[in-house]
């Protein structure tokens, strides 16, 4: 069973990695400033008895704009205008969200089921808190896509996949 706890330091991370050499360096030399420095952030760290550490997560609060009104039918979104590329007025709904920030599994335990776990209960937190959509920016680059076990696990995309960026912007319905 695993057990979830909220951290306020990430020095329990030393000998962690996850095998992405990206967010290695993140998580060794960035994640303790970021979560001591920004209270927007919740960083939680998962632990397996006789496993140790698993995995980490960082989330935060959030919004999904639904530009194309494809969740029209859902009462508790709240009207938004934005200037979209066209440099013209346009409107949608906003929509509350638990944004996962960033997610990594250990890398001797990656392909074992932790992932999945990990966002079932991102969905109960989610859900707990007034959200309805999970988001995530999926990393991808020429070594490593998150973007399949995402989409494996029911996340749609909200914009088209660019060379420009090294992540893909997906959502998911709690």
């Amino acid at each position: 069973m695993l057990r979830y706890s909220k951290e306020s330091s990430a020095g329990m991370l030393k000998e962690f990695e996850c095998g992405i050499p990206a967010m290695d360096s993140f998580i060794h030399e960035a994640l303790d400033t970021l979560i001591k420095n920004d209270t927007r952030y919740s960083f939680y760290v998962v632990e397996e008895e006789g496993v140790g550490i698993v995995a980490m997560f960082v989330t935060s609060r959030g919004g999904f704009l639904d530009r194309d009104e494809e969740f029209e039918e859902l009462s508790f979104g709240k009207p938004w205008s934005y200037i979209g590329k066209d440099s013209q007025m346009h409107s949608g709904m906003m929509y509350p969200t638990l944004e996962i920030d960033y997610l990594a599994v250990r890398k001797d335990l990656r392909n074992k089921g932790y992932g999945s776990e990990i966002l079932a209960e991102l969905s109960k937190m989610a859900q707990d808190s007034g959200c309805y959509f999970l988001t995530v920016d999926a990393y991808h680059d020429a070594e490593y896509s998150a973007i399949p076990f995402y989409e494996k696990r029911g996340f749609f995309p909200l914009q088209e996949l660019s060379e420009d960026y090294d992540t893909l912007r997906m959502a998911y319905r709690v």
